[in-house]
């Protein structure tokens, strides 16, 4: 349950007719009925001291001739009336002494033309399938006030943060709230409040108070706080007269900032108020806000949360609209605002005309109930009309609150000024106790019940009084004891407390104390319950204050466990020692199994091994005390790593607006095909269904929009967390992006970079809809704030990479003039060749590139050696060169003579331990192939005899015994000789 620190100070005493009311009656006035033809001077001499104090008994008027009645007052600011009205009682010659009692008429109804279709206010079923009196009995509250004013003359007013209002509508524009020490367009800070020119209010997004209705909503809504009532116009709000400070926030959407600047305008303007004595500023007791995030989660939003402290210490209180979801439990799902935990909040549900829950709910964090459904109220252009929702039940809310400052009690606005953030407080505690408590409702709420304002201000009533009990603001818990100590009130000079054990009904009582009691020999581990009262002067005391309930210490309970430290193999658990514990038990199974495998442990935290990688765990714990056992906690579910990147990394959280109209129909890419119909919150978890891709290879994706209603335009993105860090880069990792709406299928293609990490990697599919001249952009890591979804997947990245393979049997095939031919075996994978080549013995290469072989070596240097290599370019890679291999060509004596012979080639270059000669021959001749060193010593000689015209291979024989070096080959004729360089290169 939501904590509320109440401090019940200085309770409210009414004011009606210039006299205060002192719970039920006018205070300081009794009716006294005297013996027939007494008159009552001579009775007023002997009372004017009493116990040494003016009494200041004076005659009001005769009230009733026959019975001879008058109107007495006193002053009972010193006088006690108890004892007063016991006088006059002992008097011989009075008849009759009592009180003077307030009486109520049964109900006030406005003479608003419309009232009788505002079912909330009086409800007589007028809507079809309504329960009679399923309603906020306005009508008997407005007995009381309808709003406006304090009893202090202060003006009340209640924001409203919303879409605008209508600025000339008929039934609102009497209780527009208007900075009035503002001068309207001029350009100055005038009431140097941070603000210029704010005199209508104040729009956060233009800077100005440019604060005109741009949806109907805000017109609605303002219509429940305060459409004017009794003007024979139209409908009424539940304040007939109020001020309504209007901060005009985007329609339909909005942002967080804007939201923090709109209670930042309400929380300064109340601040104002305060510091300057109401000379300035506004005396804003509640906001209203109609609008939220479902399943938004309070720990992302802590600005936004802790807001409404900071509005509450100001003494404003917060009120807010659930979600429309009835099947939102909002303890369980969470929503924004209203699972926020300040105390300064009163968040609402909606009710129908049967007083059924038609909205979300919570038993710890919804606080009340109101009408929202079928609702009649103002509407933009002047006019009227039936809405329902959330919406409406709230400004219902913050209303009342309005109404309560406005009853006639004298303690609100002191306490409104000396304690703001108390009066506030209590305020919100009367509503709450003056509920009307609904069977339905018990579960759904912390009040369990619907607003009703009558009964609201009759609590506030009931505690109207300057004697107040304090509240507890410490507390010390011990196995066998309880200390509490409080704040004395203004009004008190000592406290009385009494206490009892839950399920008890007898008290004990301790009396007259001053700042603390110690109750002592209580049972340990076990509830009690305190009370305390104020002893005030005068022999006043007040009423006894709320319950505080504490539990000593020394339990034997279940532990309150957490996970962390997630690992391939382990998981740590951590829970609270408690001292009065032997051991405790850690039982855990594979979900999905059903037998489980006892630990004991002693201490926390405790690291629980040896469990198996991407796997969930169902874990309980529970505690062995000296003599008992605890039951087993419940199921925690924990799951090791080791899925793969795209499940153990954490990624950004990603929702939208509503995907309950647009939303992703199917996804196709690779091997998923994946049909949904939209998921809650704008999300959907798609990651068991993965797909494997290749780097470097290219895939069609399709992406088809869904529709509930009629279709709009959608736009789609793609993203692709390559680099696996958990993170999706909106430029790298953009992976596809159609640039065009589509109301259809729409497709393309997603080509993984070869510099994609092989893996498991998340991919995030994001669909928004456009409205209009709406820009479509989209982060990976946005709420969406319209329609649409995202949807994540996962996917396998594996090796895209083929090697390069290298070139085989290159070789230098012929040199004619300065150009050497060099040709080699083809590679399959080849898209083209590099060859370089250089001077035989210097650095620098030359680069030449082919499509194919052979290729020609051209501009080779006279009698200068030449080293060529080659290798294959593929599409992914490249080869390692070729060794090297040589070319050579002169154009004297060792070269090529055309007498008779031609096409000299010696290989292989360099050679091992095989060697050949080819050579043409022009004519038929005998041929001499002869081999040196560098030294000139023949190493080897043959003698071919009449080879005929043609071309001829010749074997040289030996070589396999030489050493590496340079030799000279020389092959001769009759006529002419060839020579030509040649290395030998052994291979190990």
């Amino acid at each position: 349950m939501k904590k509320l620190f109440i401090l019940v100070f200085a309770f409210f005493t009414f004011q009606i007719a210039q006299a205060q009311l002192a719970s039920d009656h006018f205070e300081g006035e009794l009716l006294v009925s005297f013996a027939p033809n007494l008159q009552p001077q001579e009775l007023l001499q002997r009372m004017q001291v009493f116990e040494n104090v003016a009494t200041k008994l004076k005659i009001k008027k005769k009230v009733a001739e026959p019975m001879n009645i008058w109107l007495l007052s006193f002053d009972a600011e010193n006088i006690d009336e108890d004892e007063m009205l016991q006088w006059f009682r002992a008097q011989p010659e009075v008849r009759v002494a009592q009180y003077n009692h307030q009486i109520f008429e049964r109900a006030k109804t406005p003479n608003d033309s419309l009232f009788s279709k505002q079912w909330q206010w009086e409800n007589t079923g007028q809507v079809s399938g309504s329960l009679t009196d399923a309603d906020v009995d306005a009508t008997e509250a407005w007995d009381i006030t309808t709003g406006g004013l304090t009893s202090a003359g202060d003006s009340i007013v209640i924001a409203i943060l919303d879409s605008g209002i209508d600025l000339n509508h008929a039934d609102l524009k009497e209780n527009l709230w208007k900075n009035v020490n503002e001068i309207p367009k001029n350009g100055i800070d005038d009431d140097g409040n941070g603000y210029i020119d704010d005199y209508l209010g104040w729009n956060p997004n233009s800077n100005d108070d440019n604060i005109a209705a741009t949806t109907s909503h805000g017109t609605s809504v303002a219509g429940m706080i305060g459409a004017k009532g009794n003007n024979t116009t139209g409908v009424t709000g539940i304040n007939w007269n109020v001020k309504m400070m209007i901060i005009r926030r985007s329609a339909s959407v909005s942002d967080e900032a804007t939201v923090l600047a709109s209670y930042a305008y309400a929380y300064t303007m109340r601040q104002l108020y305060n510091t300057s004595n109401g000379k300035k500023g506004a005396f804003v007791v509640a906001t209203n806000s109609s609008w939220g995030k479902d399943f938004g989660n309070p720990a992302d939003f802590p600005l936004w949360c802790s807001f409404y402290d900071t509005m509450g210490s100001v003494g404003i209180l917060s009120v807010a609209s659930t979600s429309n979801n009835a099947s939102i439990n909002v303890d369980k799902d969470l929503d924004m605002p209203t699972a926020c935990s300040s105390d300064y909040l009163v968040a609402v549900q909606s009710t129908s005309a049967s007083d059924k829950n038609v909205s979300a709910y919570g038993q710890t964090t919804i606080d009340v109930a109101a009408p929202g459904n079928n609702i009649y109220t103002t509407t933009i252009g002047g006019g009227y009309t039936t809405t329902s929702g959330t919406s409406f039940a709230s400004p219902l809310v913050a209303g009342l609150v309005g109404l309560m400052y406005s009853a006639p009690c004298k303690y609100t606005p002191e306490n409104s000024k000396k304690n703001p953030a108390e009066t506030a407080l209590a305020m919100k505690k009367y509503m709450m106790d003056g509920v009307d408590a609904i069977a339905s409702l018990k579960t759904l709420s912390v009040s369990g019940g619907r607003v009703n304002a009558f009964k609201t201000l009759q609590t506030l009533a009931a505690y109207c009084s300057a004697c107040t009990p304090p509240s507890v603001s410490a507390q010390t818990l011990a196995p066998t004891s309880i200390k509490i100590a409080w704040k004395l009130p203004d009004s008190a000079a000592t406290v009385n407390v009494r206490w009892r054990k839950v399920g008890t009904t007898t008290w004990t009582d301790a009396t007259k104390l001053n700042a603390s009691f110690l109750a002592q020999q209580l049972d340990n581990c076990s509830d009690y319950e305190f009370q305390l009262q104020s002893n005030c002067a005068n022999n006043q005391q007040s009423v006894w204050s709320k319950s505080y309930i504490y539990k000593t210490t020394n339990c034997c309970t279940v532990p309150v466990f957490t996970l962390s430290n997630f690992t391939k193999n382990s998981i740590t658990i951590d829970w609270s020692a408690n001292t009065n514990v032997k051991t405790y038990e850690l039982r855990y199974r594979k979900t999905g199994t059903t037998a489980y495998t006892e630990i004991p442990v002693k201490t926390a935290p405790f690291i629980l091994k040896s469990l198996d990688s991407c796997s969930s765990y169902d874990l309980q714990i529970r505690t062995i005390c000296d003599t008992t056992a605890t039951v087993w906690s419940s199921i925690s579910v924990g799951k090791t790593v080791g899925c793969g990147n795209c499940i153990d990394l954490k990624y950004c959280k990603v929702n939208t607006f509503s995907s309950s109209f647009e939303y992703i129909k199917k996804v196709k890419f690779n091997t998923i095909n994946s049909t949904t119909s939209g998921a809650v919150g704008g999300y959907s978890d798609q990651t068991k269904k993965t797909t494997t891709v290749k780097q470097g290879s290219t895939y069609d994706i399709s992406l088809t929009p869904g529709y509930s209603g009629s279709a709009t335009d959608a736009y789609f993105n793609v993203w692709i967390d390559y680099n696996q860090d958990g993170l999706f880069n909106p430029q790298d990792e953009l992976a596809y992006d159609p640039t065009k709406t589509t109301q259809a299928i729409i497709t393309g293609s997603i080509e993984i970079p070869w510099w994609a990490k092989e893996g498991n990697t998340r991919m995030r599919v994001g669909m928004r809809a456009v409205f209009g001249s709406g820009t479509p952009e989209m982060t990976p890591c946005d709420t969406i704030k319209y329609y649409g979804e995202f949807e994540d997947y996962c996917l396998n990245i594996i090796n895209g990479f083929t090697p390069c393979k290298k070139v085989d049997s290159l070789k230098v095939v012929k040199i004619i003039g300065g150009n050497a031919t060099v040709q080699w075996d083809t590679v399959p994978s080849a898209i083209a060749y590099n060859l370089q080549y250089r001077p035989f013995g210097t650095v620098d290469w030359k680069l030449e590139s082919t499509a194919k072989g052979p290729f020609i070596v051209k501009g080779l240097m006279d009698c200068k050696k030449y080293e060529i290599q080659v290798r294959s370019v593929c599409e992914n890679d490249l080869s390692g060169f070729t060794p090297s291999v040589f070319a050579e060509y002169c154009t004297t004596g060792t070269n090529d003579n055309e007498k008779d012979i031609s096409e000299t080639n010696i290989f292989p270059v360099p050679f091992s331990n095989i060697l050949y000669t080819e050579f043409s021959l022009n004519s038929d001749t005998d041929v001499k192939i002869e081999v040196f060193n560098t030294a000139g010593q023949m190493m080897t000689q043959q003698r071919l005899d009449n080879l005929s015209a043609s071309r001829h291979r010749i074997r040289i024989y030996g070589v396999e015994t030489w050493t590496n070096g340079i030799y000279m080959v020389k092959i001769s004729s009759e006529n002419s000789s060839v020579t030509k360089k040649i290395v030998k290169m052994s291979v190990e």
